[in-house]
């Protein structure tokens, strides 16, 4: 803002302090986050770059962000849900660790055959003989 006596650092900090947070804590709960269609991400996300269009005025939004160290909301969602999950789901000590498949060993993997066998097809059967 130019006309404003206040700094963009200011600003910025004040939005990622007061704003940022609501905007993650009304969507970025790891329940919520596939739930979100296209045009309520959009939506969301279109109050971030009105920040930032008001706090550094007209510019590339991806370059804004990128300068301050700002990431996207949407990156943003990705990043605290696989966090969730890598925290809640994953440790050994999670109460939702039993809802994983167990790790498939050595034995599993000699069950398959191997990707070239699919490939090939088998040679035509002649059946001329039998009759």
């Amino acid at each position: 803002m130019p006309n404003s006596s206040v700094s963009a650092t200011d600003m910025l900090h004040f939005y990622t302090t007061a704003i940022m947070p609501v905007l993650e804590y009304a969507v970025a709960w790891p329940a919520w986050h596939n739930s979100l269609n296209t045009e309520q991400s959009c939506r969301i996300e279109s109050v971030q770059k009105r920040a930032l269009k008001i706090i550094y005025g007209p510019g590339d939004y991806s370059d804004i962000c990128t300068k301050q160290g700002l990431p996207t909301l949407a990156s943003r969602r990705i990043e605290i849900c696989t966090s969730f999950f890598n925290n809640s789901v994953l440790k050994k000590n999670s109460c939702l660790h039993y809802l994983m498949p167990r790790p498939r060993g050595e034995e599993a993997e000699k069950l398959r055959r191997p990707c070239h066998l699919f490939h090939r097809l088998p040679e035509p059967l002649d059946f001329s003989n039998l009759i």
